[in-house]
Formats: C-alpha cells, structure tokens, sequence
C-alpha cells in the first residue's frame, strides 16, 4: 500500500498543456532518497485563483504509467472518444 502523505515536490520537468491539464515529474527527497511521481493534475486560472487543483492523479511506480499508456493506446486504436470540433472550446 502506498503511503499517501503530501507530495510537494520539486518538477523534474513539465510536459505540454493536456487540455486544462498539466503533466510534470515531480521528485522530492535529499541525496540518494529520491522519491519521483508523474503528476497529471488540473491547472486554473481565473480572477480569483491561479494554480494547481486537487483534481488530477500521481502514480509511484512505472507499471502504473505503462498500464495508463496501454490504456490510452487502446482508446486511440478503438476511436473512443469524439473528436474536437473545429472552433469549439468545449
């Protein structure tokens, strides 16, 4: 079971915009105690708030991403989901 204490990490590297989502390698700890997550998470932006939500997924360990990645593959190959249309921001 993961321990699922805060995870305020230093970004690794960030990824392009995913929609209203960004997608980071978020790493923490000090010397050879490195813990490193991918980090999908909505960004907002507004009069009111700027930043990160609670709303977006962290996965710990690699056979989660590949699993994802399998996922995702399988959605794109078998044309789940519509397509944007053009000049929609929906």
């Amino acid at each position: 079971m993961i321990d699922k204490k805060p995870f305020d990490g230093t970004t690794v590297k960030e990824f392009p915009k995913v929609g209203r989502y960004r997608v980071r390698v978020l790493q923490q700890g000090r010397n050879g105690d490195l813990d490193t997550v991918l980090d999908i998470r909505e960004h907002m932006e507004s009069e009111r708030y700027s930043g990160f939500t609670r709303r977006g997924i962290r996965l710990y360990d690699m056979k989660d991403v590949e699993s994802l990645y399998e996922t995702c593959r399988m959605i794109l190959e078998d044309k789940l989901l519509a397509q944007k249309k053009e000049g929609s921001d929906a």
